[in-house]
């Protein structure tokens, strides 16, 4: 006795369908790749260039700037050209870029941070209280007060960040004014390579109301656990600070001088 027609149509048409599921399969995983591909990408470039004006916009900033990279391993900001209204009054950079691995950054940790041509402007008039708060200040204010931990304790927990990161500096400008004060900040080059426990800057000048252009000479400073040093710093014109060392209980040692001449030398 033969099959029902019904039964022999059926038959047909399941070896077509068990074909067709992995071409189905095929396509979605390409359409998931794709689609990530697409995130990691133009997609990343995108969704910045959505929501970084509101961000932007909280802090009275608007402007231009050119984003390029990949979610997955960095980004880089190029031609950067803010103005504000609040304390940020000015924003300029030809490049900033930070490189990262998923994995670190999900730690808060990068691979390398570059800064070139960066000239910002600040106006300490601003009311602080204005500026908008994120959730972790408000979380802080909340929070009793605790004891103040050490300072050399603080800088180990700040080291861990820092050292795996190879930074590069370069063409900083800071200028700050308050009513009748202004003060300017501007450096040549600083400098970290991973792991290292030097930092090199270069090109150090500062100039304020009160005092002249004034050049510092090339600095070292030597950030190694329980132990921060550093060879040499003039901040101001007619004063130098040398050999500074903090150790491991937060003991401060240095010279300091004055037009040249030792000035003051101990601990604190």
């Amino acid at each position: 006795m033969s099959a029902p027609p019904e039964e022999i149509e059926e038959e047909k048409q399941a070896p077509s369908r068990r074909r067709r599921w992995p071409r189905v399969l095929l396509a979605l995983f390409l359409l998931l790749i794709g689609g990530l591909l697409w995130l990691n990408g133009p997609g990343a470039r995108m969704l910045i260039g959505k929501f970084a004006p509101e961000q932007l916009e909280k802090f009275g900033l608007t402007g231009t700037y050119e984003v390029s990279g990949q979610l997955h391993s960095g980004l880089t900001i190029r031609n950067i050209d803010l103005s504000g209204d609040q304390m940020i009054q000015k924003a300029k950079a030809d490049l900033i870029s930070v490189n990262y691995s998923l994995p670190k950054v999900i730690k808060g940790k990068a691979n390398s941070l570059t800064i070139h041509g960066l000239d910002l402007v600040i106006d300490l008039v601003i009311d602080l209280d204005q500026l908008p708060e994120s959730e972790e200040k408000v979380k802080v204010k909340e929070k009793k007060e605790e004891p103040a931990k050490p300072l050399m304790e603080t800088l180990n927990s700040v080291r861990g960040f820092v050292e795996p990161i190879a930074i590069d500096l370069q063409n900083i400008k800071i200028r700050a004014k308050k009513e009748s004060f202004f003060g300017r900040l501007a450096i040549e080059s600083l400098t970290h390579a991973s792991g290292s426990s030097d930092i090199i800057l270069t090109g150090l000048e500062t100039e304020t109301t009160y005092t002249k252009t004034h050049n510092s000479p090339p600095a070292t400073i030597v950030w190694k656990e329980d132990l921060l040093t550093l060879d040499q710093l003039d901040p101001v014109p007619d004063l130098g600070i040398r050999d500074l060392a903090l150790d491991q209980d937060s003991f401060l040692k240095t010279d300091l001088l004055l037009a040249n001449t030792p000035f003051l030398s101990g601990s604190y």
